[in-house]
């Protein structure tokens, strides 16, 4: 059986899941913290 997500979803998850794995990671730019963010992935 397939999976079928969105991208923004897709990168959400991705992004979750390295950050989890991996204490080191983390997120900067601009509108990361924002929840109106142009595609509500962060």
């Amino acid at each position: 059986m397939t999976r079928q997500i969105t991208l923004s979803k897709a990168v959400n998850e991705a992004l979750a899941e390295e950050m989890r794995r991996d204490p080191t990671v983390f997120i900067i730019g601009e509108d990361v913290a924002e929840a109106g963010t142009p595609f509500k992935v962060l």
